[in-house]
């Protein structure tokens, strides 16, 4: 038996270490295509982003110069006319967006929802709010230096770029500069009309002299104006754009809740919240001494996830950067089914093995005791036949003298020819019962009937032995449905396994009793003999079990007799078991009584 669970378990893990390759493979592989699928899916999100910004900031670099004011001059059939700016509304409270501006040469704010200049006692119901905004805008400027560039001299605006190296005195700021040199902007025609409208809300200074006509010999037909630019302050996001109106310099632009406006990105844009392979995303801003700083995060916390796309916005945001995030405790997709199946697998590869090696070791065991089963027959067989034929040789050639002696070997003769009829009996009946073609005469019996028929019969027999019987039976009358031959049988296979097992017990003794109980009668045959160890109880109605090695038994018999006993009991509807008791073993029999 070592050898074939060394051989079984050698099969086992020879079939579950490369399945479990497999499966480890197949999991790799699907973690694998699940980042891959993340990253596409980043990848286009970040697309996504990317063209939403662009398209709207493309939009906001073809907005008009003109706009930034609170009315402004424009074309229309057979002329011009004076309208409101589109950006004279108050932003929408929902919106991200804080307000527009513009810096004047003289770094004076001014913003398209309050009208200033000439325009500034015009009387609007919500000018109260309208000076908050802009109070409000002109705090946050103040920290930050887009006022602070130099004002440009009246230069050509055709020839700034052509002319920075010859002029270059006359541009006062190094940054802008830069700007103009890394920038190319577009013009837009400018009217006297548009002029005049642009100027009425403009500055008093002195230093700003009233500018020629549009089509005079010096030029000013065009307007300057560069891409815009953006920078971070604290937690808004600030667009600019460098304006050249004649030689002079404005800043124009507007200033967005920077959570706000990428959370308006990524939920109603690109509709973050259908992409579920992406757990997070986090927006950082690259520092010019070095390092990185994290402004915002949208989903898991950085902590509980892993970065698997990292990609800059496009100009003028680059300086911003996406990290997209994914959980690393999230299993992937399908991973469910990979493990079920590894389970499964496990489990039907060491049921299937368990379950072979069982039919296996049972089929060895059936085999060895069939062996060994054949084996005790012979014995058995043998020696009542060869007692008989002793006796009977002895007999039939005069050499046994005397009537008493001669009896004595009668009875020897009989009792062996009886021990073989028993034996044969035996065989017979366990082989008709396990084949199904046991057919028993049942009747209606008194158990004290049976039992007293029992105690003429074979009581002498076990006296003989050495052996004393004693029978307490129910006095009671009760009816069972019993086969009167079966029945018999039962006691006296479980009379001689007593006696066999118990004759070299101090106290030879026998005792059978029976108690009426509610729906059945008890039974009990108990012996004084070693008993059985509790490890073996439970198979000593096992077909050919012996509790002694075939080889080594001091016993005789075949393994057969107790097993019969508790064939022919369930045939009959009747509970059998086995307890030990000290000393000795009881049999214990639940036979129902007959319902009438």
């Amino acid at each position: 038996m070592f050898k074939l669970k060394l051989a079984f378990l050698a099969f086992f893990f020879a079939v579950l270490l490369p399945c479990t390759y497999l499966l480890m493979r197949s999991y790799n592989h699907l973690e694998t295509e699940t980042l891959l699928a993340s990253k596409e899916k980043a990848t286009f999100v970040s697309q996504i982003i990317n063209q939403t910004i662009d398209s709207e900031l493309s939009r906001e670099n073809l907005r008009s110069f003109a706009e930034y004011r609170f009315i402004m001059s424009v074309s229309v059939i057979g002329g011009e006319e004076v309208t409101l700016s589109p950006l004279a509304q108050l932003p929408d409270s929902k919106s991200s967006l804080v307000g527009y501006f513009q810096i004047d040469p003289d770094l004076s704010l001014h913003t398209p929802i309050l009208p200033e200049g000439a325009l500034a006692e015009l009387d609007l119901n919500d000018k109260r709010q309208r000076i908050q905004l802009k109070n409000q805008l002109e705090s946050l400027l103040n920290g930050m230096d887009l006022s602070n560039l130099g004002v440009v001299e009246r230069v050509n605006t055709r020839a700034i770029e052509g002319a920075l190296n010859i002029k270059e005195s006359k541009i006062k700021d190094p940054r802008l500069q830069k700007l103009l040199k890394k920038t190319n902007p577009r013009y837009e025609a400018l009217t006297q009309k548009r002029d005049l409208v642009f100027n009425a809300e403009g500055s008093n200074d002195s230093k700003i002299k009233q500018r020629p006509n549009p089509t005079d010999s010096n030029g000013y037909s065009e307007v300057a104006i560069h891409p815009l630019q953006c920078t971070i302050h604290n937690s808004q996001i600030v667009f600019y754009r460098l304006v050249m109106h004649g030689g002079e310099r404005y800043i124009q632009g507007f200033v967005h809740n920077m959570q706000e406006y990428f959370k308006k990105i990524l939920n109603e844009d690109v509709g973050l919240n259908s992409y579920t392979l992406i757990d997070g995303i986090q927006l950082s801003q690259n520092l010019k001494k070095g390092g990185i700083k994290a402004l915002l995060h949208f989903g898991r916390a950085p902590k509980m996830s892993e970065v698997i796309l990292k990609q800059s916005l496009s100009p003028p945001l680059q300086d911003l950067s996406l990290s997209f995030r994914k959980n690393i405790q999230t299993k992937p997709p399908g991973s469910s089914i990979i493990w079920s199946l590894g389970v499964l697998l496990g489990l039907l590869l060491s049921g299937g093995l368990i379950a072979s090696y069982n039919i296996i070791k049972n089929n060895i065991n059936i085999s060895q005791s069939r062996s060994d089963f054949i084996s005790a027959v012979s014995h058995e067989l043998k020696t009542p036949l060869t007692a008989i034929r002793m006796y009977s040789e002895m007999l039939e050639a005069g050499f046994v003298v005397g009537d008493e002696k001669k009896a004595q070997y009668y009875k020897k003769i009989s009792s062996e020819s009886n021990r073989l009829s028993r034996l044969i009996q035996n065989v017979l009946d366990l082989s008709n019962v396990e084949r199904n073609q046991w057919v028993g005469d049942i009747q209606s019996y008194q158990l004290e009937d049976l039992l007293e028929q029992y105690e003429r019969t074979y009581s002498q027999n076990i006296s003989n032995r050495g052996f004393k019987l004693d029978m307490h039976l129910h006095s009671g009358e009760t009816s069972h449905l019993l086969d009167r031959d079966a029945f018999m049988q039962i006691l006296v296979n479980i009379v001689e396994n007593s006696i066999k097992f118990s004759k070299e017990s101090p106290k030879k003794h026998i005792l059978i009793e029976s108690k009426r109980q509610a729906e059945f009668t008890m039974l009990t045959l108990r012996d004084h003999g070693p008993g059985v160890p509790s490890s073996e109880l439970q198979q000593i109605f096992t077909s050919f079990y012996r509790i002694e090695k075939e080889m080594v038994r001091k016993t005789t018999g075949t393994g057969i007799g107790l097993s019969l006993v508790h064939k022919l009991c369930h045939e009959m509807n009747i509970k059998v078991e086995a307890k030990n008791v000290h000393p000795g073993l009881t049999i214990v029999m639940q036979i129902p009584i007959e319902q009438i």
